[in-house]
C-alpha cells in the first residue's frame, strides 16, 4: 500500500483480472465504515490494478475487497 498526500491512499492488486472492477469495504479503527464500487486504475502496463481510496486517516484498518472478474 502507497500512502500519498491528503490521505490518499494507492493499493496494488496483482490478482485482479481483466474485469477491473471491484467491491470494496474499509472498516476503520474508530468503527466508522465505508465501502464502495469502483473501477480500478491499470499501472505497471496493465498487469496490475491500484485501487485508489481518498481520505483515508492513519491508523490500523481492516478491508474486505470482491473482484468482478468473469473467469
Amino acid at each position: 500500500m502507497v500512502r500519498g498526500e491528503n490521505g490518499r491512499v494507492g493499493i496494488d492488486l496483482p490478482f485482479v483480472g481483466a474485469a477491473g472492477k471491484i467491491t470494496w469495504q474499509l472498516d476503520l479503527e474508530d468503527g466508522q465504515q465505508r465501502r464502495g464500487e469502483t473501477a480500478l486504475t491499470p499501472v505497471n502496463g496493465g498487469l496490475r490494478r491500484q485501487l485508489v481510496l481518498s481520505d483515508v486517516p492513519y491508523g490500523y484498518h481492516e478491508m474486505l475487497l470482491v473482484s468482478h472478474d468473469a473467469r
